[in-house]
């Protein structure tokens, strides 16, 4: 055991170094599962009680949100795709009716992904 530490124990208990020394003797004890003394009932109840945690269980919630409708963004998605349809592009398909849709120009494949950003 470091001096420095049972000089520190015998000073802010207030006694010998030998004593601090078999203080620190006995705590290493303990530390390893050595049973120095027995306990009454009252004190392992207490002992018993100052190792588990004393909280509540967490409550989740897992409601899931009902997604609201925007009718703009599938008009929106419409019109593209009708603007689209005019040119030169083949095999429109809404995947998403309010956020996605494919298509393809000179035989490759293209994706539109249609988001709005928060305000």
């Amino acid at each position: 055991m470091p001096p420095s530490q049972a000089k520190r124990i015998a000073e802010g208990l207030h006694c010998s170094l030998a004593e601090a020394l078999s203080i620190l003797a006995d705590d290493t004890k303990i530390d390893r599962g050595e049973k120095l003394f027995e306990l009454s009932q009252e004190q392992k109840a207490v002992e018993k009680k100052m190792r588990t945690a004393d909280r509540k269980p967490t409550v989740y919630n897992f409601k899931s949100r009902q997604k609201v409708a925007k009718p703009d963004k599938s008009a929106l998605m419409q019109t593209i795709g009708k603007a689209l349809a005019d040119e030169v592009i083949k095999n429109w398909t809404v995947v998403n009716d309010e956020r996605e849709a494919t298509f393809e120009f000179n035989n490759v494949k293209y994706k539109i992904v249609l988001s709005c950003p928060r305000k």
